[in-house]
Order: C-alpha cells, then sequence, then structure tokens
C-alpha cells in the first residue's frame, strides 16, 4: 500500500519563482480521471499531466463535459477571498452546501461604516438610503457605548468564562440588531471546481446585480486556473425562478412594533419514526437479521430494554463526537421563526433542509434584553419604521434589492428538516454556555421540542459545557 499527498491547495502569492500558467489544478483531476483504465501507478500519470497541460486540459473538457462524469472536477479545490460584499450577498454565497465559508464576525469586530449601495437604487432613492444607514451607525454606536459599561458592572470578572472572552463583544453582537444587511463583510470559501460553476452560475442568474457581480469575479478568477473544468456557467430562469422568487406577500400584512415571539419562534410540525425504528436500524447494523426481522424484534422489546439499548449506544460517546448514522433515521420537521443575526449562524447547518421566507416586516423586531433595559425600544422601533418606508420603495423596483434595508434584527421563518444526530450536533455547539444568546434560546427550544417526542433518543442532547453532567446522570 502506496498513499500519497498528490497536490495540495496553495497560496498563488506565495510561488514567486514559477511561471503561473504552469500552476494550475487541472492536472490532479485530469490525472485522476485516467485511474480507472490506465494501469501505471497514478505518480506516473500525474507525471504526463504536469508535463502536458494542454493534453491534460483536454482530457478534462472531454471526460466532464463531454462524457458527463462531473465529479472529476471535485479534485480542484479552490480558496477565494471575497472582500466587500454586502451581509445580504453573502446569506446567497453561502447556502451553497458543498463548499466552506468562514466569515468576518459582527460579533468580535467592531465595524466601522463600510456599507454596500446597491446599483439598482435610483439617484433620487440614493440620497435617503444612504443617510439611512448612516443612521444605523449612529444608532449602533449609541446602543454599544450604553450596553458596554452595563455588561461591566454587571457580570465583569464576577463570571469566570468572562474573563476568557472579550466582555466589549457581548457589547458588539448585541448592538448589531440595529444594523441593515447593507453592512459589508469577507469570507473565506472553499470549494471544488464543479461546486464553483454551479455557484457562478446560479448567483449570475439573480435579479441582483451585486450578486452577478461576485458571480463574475469568482469566473474570472477561477477560469485563469482551470479553463478545463468550468465551463457552464450562463443564468438560467429555472435557477431564477427558484433561488430568487418574487414573493406573493414579502413585506407581509403590516409592520408590527409587538417584539414577541411565541415559544421562542419554535414549532416543531413533525417527528418521522420513533426509538423502535432506530433500534430496529441497530440491530439491523449488528447482525444479519432483515430489516423486517430487526423491526419485528424492535417492537417485542420493553421500555426497560429500549432504554438499556440507546443508553449502551451512548456509553462511550463523549461531547466532541457525532453519533453514529442510525440516528439519521429519526427526522424532526421544524418551523422556526428568527432574526437575521440568528439566521447567519443557523444558516451553517447546510447539512439540514432550509427552506427561508423573505424577512417579515410583519413578524417584528428582536430586541436583545440588554438593549430593552437601556431603553433603546422605542428608538430602534422608529428605526425599523424608517426601514419598512424605504424598503417599500425599493422594493417597487426590486424586490430582492429591498432587503439590503433589513435589519439584522427582523425576522424570517425557515422551515427546517433535519434528522436526530444534525440536532445533537446543532446542540452540542449552540446550547453550550459560548453561543451567541439567540441561536442558543432557539436551539434549547428545538431540543425541549423534540425531547418530549422522544425522550429515550434525545436524551444526551445538550450543550458541550453540559455533557459531562449529563452523562453522569444518565449513564450509570
Amino acid at each position: 500500500m502506496i498513499i500519497k499527498v498528490a497536490g495540495f491547495n496553495c497560496d498563488i502569492e506565495s510561488i514567486e519563482s514559477k511561471n503561473l500558467s504552469d500552476v494550475t489544478c487541472e492536472t490532479i483531476a485530469s490525472s485522476y480521471a485516467k485511474i480507472s483504465r490506465d494501469k501505471r501507478p497514478i505518480w506516473e500519470i500525474r507525471k504526463d499531466a504536469r508535463e502536458d497541460v494542454k493534453s491534460a486540459r483536454e482530457l478534462n473538457r472531454r471526460v466532464v463535459f463531454d462524457m458527463g462524469h462531473s465529479s472529476i472536477a471535485e479534485h480542484a479545490v479552490f480558496n477565494l477571498d471575497i472582500i466587500g460584499i454586502s451581509r445580504l450577498a453573502a446569506e446567497y454565497v453561502e447556502r451553497f452546501r458543498l463548499a466552506s465559508y468562514t466569515e468576518k464576525s459582527q460579533r468580535y469586530i467592531k465595524l466601522g461604516e463600510d456599507f454596500v449601495i446597491p446599483e439598482e437604487l435610483s439617484d433620487k432613492l440614493k440620497d435617503e438610503y444612504v443617510s439611512f444607514i448612516k443612521d444605523s451607525f449612529s444608532l449602533y454606536e449609541e446602543i454599544y457605548q450604553s450596553i458596554l459599561p452595563q455588561i461591566k458592572s454587571k457580570k465583569a470578572y464576577k463570571d469566570e468564562e468572562l474573563k476568557k472572552r472579550d466582555i466589549e463583544g457581548l457589547a458588539m453582537e448585541d448592538a448589531r440588531y440595529v444594523l441593515p444587511l447593507a453592512v459589508t463583510t469577507q469570507l473565506g470559501l472553499t470549494a471544488n471546481a464543479r461546486n464553483i460553476e454551479y455557484i457562478i452560475k446560479i448567483l449570475a442568474s439573480s435579479p441582483v446585480l451585486e450578486l452577478k457581480e461576485i458571480s463574475k469575479l469568482i469566473f474570472n478568477e477561477t477560469i485563469r486556473y482551470a479553463p478545463s473544468l468550468i465551463r457552464y456557467t450562463e443564468p438560467e430562469k429555472y435557477f431564477e425562478k427558484y433561488w430568487y422568487p418574487e414573493y406573493n406577500n414579502g413585506l407581509g400584512p403590516e409592520i408590527t412594533d409587538d417584539c414577541s415571539l411565541k415559544d421562542d419562534g419554535v414549532n416543531l410540525i413533525s417527528v418521522k419514526n420513533n426509538t423502535d425504528a432506530l433500534i430496529a436500524v441497530y440491530n439491523f447494523f449488528r447482525s444479519v437479521n432483515s430489516f423486517e426481522a430487526s423491526q419485528k424484534y424492535s417492537q417485542g422489546l420493553s421500555q426497560d430494554k429500549k432504554r438499556e439499548i440507546i443508553y449502551d449506544i451512548f456509553r462511550s460517546l463523549t461531547k466532541h463526537n457525532q453519533l453514529p448514522r442510525f440516528f439519521e433515521t429519526i427526522i424532526t420537521e421544524y418551523e422556526l421563526t428568527m432574526s437575521a443575526s440568528c439566521y447567519a449562524q443557523f444558516k451553517r447547518h447546510r447539512m439540514m433542509t432550509q427552506i427561508a421566507q423573505p424577512y417579515s416586516f410583519a413578524l417584528g423586531i428582536e430586541i436583545p434584553p440588554l438593549v430593552l433595559e437601556c431603553g433603546f425600544r422605542e428608538k430602534i422601533l422608529r428605526h425599523s419604521h424608517i426601514a419598512f418606508d424605504l424598503y417599500k420603495k425599493i422594493a417597487k423596483k426590486n424586490q430582492h434589492s429591498a432587503e439590503y434595508v433589513v435589519l439584522n434584527g427582523h425576522r424570517r421563518r425557515v422551515y427546517s428538516l433535519l434528522n436526530a444526530r444534525e440536532l445533537y450536533h446543532i446542540s452540542r455547539l449552540r446550547m453550550d454556555h459560548h453561543a451567541q444568546w439567540e441561536i442558543r434560546r432557539l436551539s434549547e427550544r428545538m431540543v425541549e421540542e423534540a425531547k418530549k417526542r422522544i425522550p429515550l433518543v434525545f436524551d444526551m442532547c445538550c450543550g458541550k459545557d453540559e455533557f459531562e453532567n449529563y452523562f453522569g446522570r444518565i449513564i450509570r
């Protein structure tokens, strides 16, 4: 057996003595394309590809596009710096499941007055838009300066964990709720060439000019290094229809000043399968029985025996472990309501199914508890009404571009379909005491509702910080 590192992503700027026209990830893809039909060792095939890049590219085009073996393009991987895009655009860029992202955090970085002015705006609206954004930053700064001493006086150094965290970050994470999605951000994106092509095509299909520009720039950057792997990038009506639909009632019936949220925005619609189903799959996995026989075995067990089996699965679990895949047989279905700030974190769990509605002013605005305590409710509600009026004006021309003025505190509904394994993963990260308060609240309520339906399956669902406590009580 021989295992070698064939290649890895490199920082282009570190290659000073090379001719960049010869530095390409295509040769890896091309050589892997030959593995199934060339008996030579892979390192010999790769050597041929490096020495004849033109032939490697011709092979890629033939295999990937003429023969349709698109998985070959997955061996070429890009790291992209994406700088100065709006938070609205970032939401779309980060919707793709099979890519990796790390984004500048508004929780930990004090923001300046950097924002995007959409090209779609008329000159008449542009001044009003800029004035609104600047007022948002002024309110952000006012809230930040007001709540910072409150945090210091209430919590500083009384809580051991706060010694390790930036106390100013707690003020920033609450103040950001009044900032609009027009605020700029930056992110790192890693994706293979197959998905880069897909990203380019979908962003190009957008009615938002900023997204079209992002698509163009990603194409121009990546095509330089992988012209044989990125080909079909033209916009399509299909993607325009299903990625950027014209909403029938995106504004909601009206704007509301009611900031309350029933059940913390969590509605568990259904749970598919139960403890019996999980144990049946577990038995199937650990035996040579048919699935039907495994089902009969599971259904014949006493409740105590079922508990023994489930807890035995948990017995070797640590807080860092993913649960085994048979927990994927339990499917939960939720309707969730959350702010843009919360959604920015929730959307990262993209292995689940997420279907998001547009932001709706009719759902009210999330105001952090400490911000309410400091007396900012009326100011924030007035600011929300100004955003709503400006939204309506922009939406007359382009509904999607109107979302630039949506505030981080404004809410949307999200339909979520996820299995028990994924809910455990979310709980470990988002119920931990390090987690931001709103997504922690959301996750706690999701788990609480799931435990009501199937308590045995979700008994060890908790944050990392509570794991040892749960483990000690449940596993004896």
